[in-house]
């Protein structure tokens, strides 16, 4: 990022505190995608395009600056451009591997206080990339109850664009950071009948290997409308605490989800 005065630090951090929060952000990542209803020997996949909405409190800082983070789901609408989310699960007898991607984009543009003059106005063009992999076990396998443990990592990645506008010649900040981070979890499927299930899960990770910690954890309620075709709907949590220098993440982003799921 280039160089340029503390006090615009703080001033358009809360512009770009306004991007992060996109649906499906955060950080970070459980898959929605639940674990066939009769395992064998033969492989079997699942593919899940999902869709999150966030609101994040918390803190974030950029060049030893923090600001306070409070993003509503409303902020987060208005501000998307573009997002892609999707979690695969692949397995045989009782092992699982699986995926899970979220992509975001988003802008925002605000007035910035008289301490960034001679800057009036702040352009905020915000990208992330969260992926995960994992491979886990079934522990629990019965008729209608089933719990897979797995272990895994998880890279995140994000990229800000910071243009500063107005009473002088533009100015332009821009920067990117990535990690990746070890996790383990479990998460299962228990069927309430032919149609209806839940399905639940979590996952904890960093240890101090980049974050200090990252987690989530959902909870989800499922209808089966075929044999293979599945409508989940529930909220999901995710928790960050990440320091590089002066960049900090500490937040906790929450919100509703909604995905399909098809058994291949």
């Amino acid at each position: 990022m280039r160089n340029y005065p503390y006090y615009l630090c703080s001033a358009i951090i809360p512009i770009a505190l306004s991007c992060h929060a996109l649906a499906g952000t955060s950080v970070v990542e459980q898959s929605i995608a639940q674990a066939p209803e009769k395992p064998s020997s033969a492989w079997w996949l699942t593919i899940a395009p999902y869709a999150w909405v966030t609101a994040t409190e918390g803190d974030m800082g950029v060049a030893g600056r923090v600001a306070p983070v409070d993003i509503s789901f409303e902020d987060t609408l208005e501000e998307l451009e573009f997002a892609f989310m999707i979690a695969a699960e692949a397995g045989i007898d009782r092992w699982v591997f699986g995926i899970d991607a979220i992509y975001g984009a988003s802008s925002s543009s605000a007035a910035l206080p008289a301490a960034a003059a001679p800057f009036t106005r702040g352009n905020v063009d915000f990208d992330q990339f969260f992926g995960r992999v994992h491979a886990g076990y079934q522990v629990i396998e019965q008729e209608d109850a089933r719990l897979t443990a797995f272990i895994g990592m998880r890279y995140s990645y994000l990229s800000t664009e910071i243009v500063l506008s107005g009473g002088a010649p533009p100015v332009t900040a821009d920067g990117s950071k990535s990690w990746v981070d070890p996790v383990i979890g479990m998460h299962g499927v228990w069927d309430l009948n032919d149609r209806w299930f839940l399905h639940g899960g979590g996952d904890i990770g960093g240890f101090g290997v980049n974050s200090d910690l990252i987690w989530q954890a959902n909870l989800a309620l499922g209808y089966r409308m075929s044999d293979r075709l599945s409508l989940v709907g529930g909220y999901r949590g995710l928790g960050v605490d990440f320091t590089d220098g002066g960049f900090l993440v500490d937040t906790v982003a929450h919100g509703p989800v909604i995905g399909l799921n098809y058994r291949f």
